[in-house]
């Protein structure tokens, strides 16, 4: 359980994708009460999407197989969610969303608010292995 494991520590995290699985090892960091506070459903786009994401790092890329600069990795999609209708899967690589780079999760959260609340769809670039696809997250369909 994450709750019982040591801030610091790196942990396997088990990603399944067309029927395959594969280990990402992941850091735990702490997260401050504050930023518990300004991280509920209403301030993280992606859960509205039914998504998580996190910052690609060089170690996640490695272990993936992929080696983009940037990006944000899906580490979860909800069933029947926006993401899901979208085809997003964890492990794949969110390059670009609304032709904007994406460099951290914070800018993924930034470009993902603002299109929520103008309620448009989403337009990302994806890196799924050695291709490389477009799709929309459409938080209406």
């Amino acid at each position: 359980m994450v709750a019982e494991t040591k801030i610091g520590s790196t942990v396997p995290v088990e990603i399944f994708r067309n029927g395959k699985s594969m280990t990402v090892n992941v850091k735990l960091a702490q997260m401050h009460e504050s930023e518990v506070a300004e991280e509920g459903e209403h301030r993280r786009p992606a859960a509205k999407w039914g998504m998580s994401v996190q910052t690609l790092t060089p170690q996640i890329a490695q272990q993936l197989g992929i080696n983009p600069e940037s990006g944000v990795v899906v580490t979860q999609v909800s069933r029947d969610s926006a993401a899901d209708n979208a085809g997003l899967q964890s492990g794949d690589v969110i390059l670009k969303l609304d032709h904007q780079k994406l460099s951290s999760s914070e800018d993924f959260t930034r470009i993902a608010r603002k299109d929520q609340s103008a309620g448009k769809s989403a337009l990302a670039l994806v890196q799924r292995g050695d291709h490389t696809i477009y799709t929309v997250i459409n938080p209406n369909a």
